[in-house]
Formats: structure tokens, sequence, C-alpha cells
């Protein structure tokens, strides 16, 4: 047996016997007994300890010197991430922080929530974003760390911390997920093969989980930022809206035109959806008939009646066309995808978006659609 899978098997059974004695460990579908914490457990900034921002970090705790250190572009990446994850190993006691605000203070003299990301480099974001998710690391805010691995696509000390934050947000994909940034040849090797040993040791407690995905390219990444800009977002029952980027209102000259289900069925004002994807409306009163032109697609609709027609061809409805103060109200999937739009519909939530897709079953994208909800509730 080779010396890498003898300290791997080592460190399986003491992790192993520790973890028990700690309380510390989760059952997976499988029934396989798995540490409890991709996001905290891997102390790789042991590798660094040469280094002397690793050092302070390690000793020190959260300083303007330390500030300084992790947000300058002239300290090696990795040594960065490692002085991040001695910051957090050394609090001794997980739970709940905040030190990225702290940080943010101390390193552009704003708190976090002031603090425009839209103008920071890659590596900014990445430490940012680091920290943002070892400051609540039960349920990490991926959305940083997100845009640093779009923005620095080819490193592998960004893709293995995206790697295990996403390892958090999905336990059974944990080890998935780090064998497949392991084995990615797109990658430029930026971090010791030291810590990559120390990742790998401890990930390899999660191998066997049911996991169903795998890891999304940095191409393949939808940010919080490109889902807003493209999104058309609507809550039942609610007459505000979010269309790309702004937010507006269904009827300026009815808050009452509100999205609404039947029998199951999301019935949303056709003029504002249409609109809002891009199309031209029409309607004839006397006839009872709206119409919707896109440069993809020809709709038309009769109040009273469950079918449409596109593009010359007609349609069946679940649920009929109706009209409601003077307003014509049709089936969501009926208006969004006769326009080639995807949709979304999550518990009285409806996002509409041209190209982004997103999948309810992935933690993440699950994170993004609840930005949205929380961003329309308040309004």
């Amino acid at each position: 047996m080779k010396n890498g899978a003898v300290r791997r098997q080592i460190a399986l059974w003491m992790a192993g016997i520790l973890l028990v004695a700690a309380g510390f460990v989760y059952v997976g579908g499988t029934g396989k007994a798995y540490a409890d914490s991709p996001l905290t457990s891997t102390g790789f900034y042991e590798a660094y300890k040469d280094i002397p921002g690793v050092e302070q970090a390690a000793d020190g705790g959260l300083t303007k010197e330390l500030a300084a250190y992790l947000s300058s572009a002239d300290n090696p990446l990795d040594e960065r991430a490692a002085a991040v994850n001695a910051l957090y190993a050394s609090s001794n006691v997980w739970s709940d922080q905040n030190k990225t605000d702290t940080y943010a203070q101390l390193a552009y003299g704003k708190s976090e929530d002031e603090l425009q990301t839209g103008g920071l480099r890659g590596d900014e974001l990445f430490v940012l974003g680091y920290m943002k998710v070892l400051d609540h690391y039960f349920e990490p805010d991926m959305t940083l760390l997100t845009q640093a691995r779009k923005a620095l696509p080819d490193s592998m000390t960004v893709a293995l911390v995206y790697a295990l934050g996403m390892a958090q947000l999905n336990i059974e994909c944990s080890w998935t997920y780090v064998e497949q940034t392991l084995g990615d040849s797109t990658l430029k090797t930026d971090i010791r093969q030291t810590a990559i040993d120390i990742i790998t040791d401890y990930m390899v407690l999660y191998n066997g989980g049911a996991c169903t995905g795998s890891l999304p390219s940095a191409g393949e990444l939808v940010t919080a930022d490109e889902l807003r800009q493209e999104a058309v977002a609507l809550l039942l029952g609610q007459s505000n809206g979010l269309v790309r980027g702004t937010n507006t209102v269904t009827d300026a000259a009815d808050s009452t035109i509100v999205p609404y289900a039947v029998k199951g069925t999301t019935l949303v004002p056709l003029r504002f959806v249409s609109q809002a994807l891009g199309a031209v409306v029409g309607y004839d009163s006397a006839a009872h008939q709206a119409t919707v032109s896109s440069e993809t697609a020809s709709l038309m609709f009769i109040t009273g009646q469950k079918r449409y027609t596109v593009n010359g061809v007609s349609h069946t409805l679940a649920t009929p066309v109706e009209s409601r103060n003077g307003r014509v109200f049709v089936p969501l999937r009926a208006i969004a995808e006769s326009l080639q739009k995807q949709v979304f519909y999550d518990n009285g939530l409806i996002i509409i978006t041209n190209h982004l897709k997103l999948d309810s079953a992935s933690a993440y994208d699950r994170q993004l659609v609840q930005q949205i909800r929380s961003e329309l509730e308040q309004r």
C-alpha cells in the first residue's frame, strides 16, 4: 500500500474514533457515518505554518495588519486561503460568527452590507466568500464564493474551497465534489500538495455517499446577480414584481391585479408578464381576444376558453383564460413556455428566465431562489 493510501486509512480510523467520541457524526442515506463538516474540519493551514501571515492568523486573530495581508494581491492566494482557514480554526469553538463584517471594516472601511462587491477583484471576492461561508458554516452563503469561482476559473485553491462549501450544502456529494475537483485537468495547482493531502485525507470519510449529481464547472455557474438581472419574478397574491433587476408593480392602476391559483394552476396577468418578457400585447374587447407577439411566437387567447393558439396551432389549457377587473389572466406556463422561457415555481414564487435553469434539488439554487423571495417579500 502506498504512503498516501496508508495515511488516508489511518486518518479514516482515527477520525472515525474521534468523531464518534465527540458526537460529531452524520448518517447519510446509505447508513454510512460521516464526519460533520467539510468546511470546519479541513485544517489545511497546517501545511502553511511557515508563512508569517498564516501564523499571525492562527495566533493573533483578525487585526488590521492581517486584513491588509488578506486583501493584497501581492500575497499568493493559497497562502491567504490558509490564513483564513487558520483564523477560524483558532476560534476553538465553532459557532456562527461575523468575521466577514469585521474584515470588511478593517480592509475597506465599510461594513459588509455597505461593501460594493461588483468592483472587487476575484481574489478579493474569494477571501470575502471563504470567510462568509465559515461565518455560518451550517448553512453557508455561497454567493460571493460562486462569484470568485467564476472570476478565477483556473485556480485549484478557489475550486477546492468552493467544493468544500458545496459539500457542506449537499453532504451526500461531499467526496464526489472534491474528487471531481482534484481530477479537473483545467485547474492550475496553485495550492501546496500537503494542503491537498490534508483535505483529501479528511474528505475521504465521505466516500460512499448517495450522490446523484456533479459539481458544475465555473462556466456553468449562475451567480445571484446574473439571476436577478435575467429574471422576471412574482409572488402569488402580491402586486409587486422583479423585472431584470428592477422592482416594479404588476399594474400601476390597480393593486388587486396579482397572480393567483385556481385548482393547482397558477394564473398571471397577461399584459404584465408578456411585456416583462419583451412581447407586444393587443386586446380586442368586442371579441374578448388577447394577442401576444414576440420575435419567436404569436399567441392568441380568448377569455372564458380553454383553447389558445401558438403560431396558429391550437393548444388546450387545464384552466380557462379569465378576466378580472378588466385584466386578462392566463396560466403561467402557457404564456412563459410559449415564449420559449424557463419557468421555476416554488411555494407561490414564480421565476421566469430566458435561459437560466434552476433546479429545486440543488441546495445552491435554493439559496438563489430564497434571495429572490426575500427581496419580493420585503417590498
